[in-house]
């Protein structure tokens, strides 16, 4: 059975950056290589301050994933759609934001936005007063599954104060268009 935590946490945002790589034909062959690019700033998650991209973070294997809530590509109906995913509610875009199982991403592939690269993603449930993450983990949508490494988390809000949180960066974000 899975440990619930016993106090809700708080949801919040902070700039963060997040590497990126495009992949350019060079040399002589002109054989695809990955090229490092200048880092986007985006808003990742915090629960209780921290960042979750940097549960997901190490020296090995820095943060590609990323929210659509970024200075560098302005997809308002990607951005409604995460969202809103967030809160449990659906839209033509959903299967993009979102597996078949119901798992919500939380952060995507920094690259092309996609679930297909992987994603950080939780399974996303309501009570009354709670809205909570359940064990947030990388999900690969291409092999399918959860990795292991870190072990999932789960946190609880207080649904009020989330439900605020997401409700404003929907109306702030997807005004911005």
């Amino acid at each position: 059975m899975r440990a619930i935590p016993q106090t809700t946490q708080t949801l919040g945002v902070q700039w963060a950056r997040s590497p990126r790589r495009e992949y350019r034909p060079t040399g002589l062959l002109r054989r695809w290589t990955p090229v490092d690019v200048p880092a986007s700033r985006y808003l990742d998650w915090t629960v209780d301050g921290e960042a979750i991209g940097d549960w997901f973070a190490d020296d090995d294997d820095p943060r590609f994933e990323t929210t659509w809530l970024n200075e560098t590509d302005r997809d308002v109906k990607m951005i409604e759609a995460s969202l809103r995913a967030l809160l449990g509610e659906r839209t033509r875009r959903h299967r993009e934001v979102a597996f078949d199982e119901g798992r919500v991403a939380l952060l995507f592939c920094a690259q092309c936005g996609g679930l297909g690269c992987g994603a950080i993603t939780a399974d996303v449930a309501f009570t009354t007063n709670t809205a909570e993450w359940r064990d947030i983990a990388r999900e690969d949508g291409a092999i399918g599954g959860l990795f292991p490494n870190p072990p999932p988390r789960t946190v609880v809000f207080d649904r009020s104060q989330y439900e605020v949180t997401i409700r404003t960066l929907l109306a702030d974000w997807t005004k911005r268009a």
